[in-house]
């Protein structure tokens, strides 16, 4: 079974293309808690309308819980070497609170009664 869930934060704005009529592209990374201090950046791939909802819809510094699974690949870079990559392909995704930006919303909030 190939399944991943991640938990992490939008490391910059998702870059997204069309690479045909059909298909969208959106490329981005997660900083993703890891044991003790580690953070880790996870590479992450996601298609079509889940691509498009993303790039609309988030920005760097937000949180999101994703579902997916690991693609591996390889290809030769200009030198010759061969590169190796790991990506999340990106399945589902859930829009999770930003305790960051609800603080900051309650310090900018005037004294009083609401």
């Amino acid at each position: 079974m190939n399944s991943v869930q991640l938990i992490g934060r939008f490391v910059r704005d998702i870059d997204i293309k069309s690479v045909n009529e059909k298909t969208v592209v959106a490329n981005f990374s997660l900083a993703v808690n890891g044991y003790g201090d580690k953070t880790d950046f996870i590479n992450c791939v996601a298609f079509n309308k889940t691509a498009e909802n993303l790039a609309k819809y988030t920005k760097k510094g937000d949180i999101i819980g994703i579902t997916g699974s690991i693609n591996t690949g390889s290809y030769e870079n200009k030198k010759g070497d061969k590169v190796y990559t790991t990506d999340v392909l990106v399945n589902n995704f859930t829009f999770l609170p930003n305790p960051r930006k609800e603080e900051k919303q309650e310090q900018d909030k005037p004294f009083g009664r609401y």
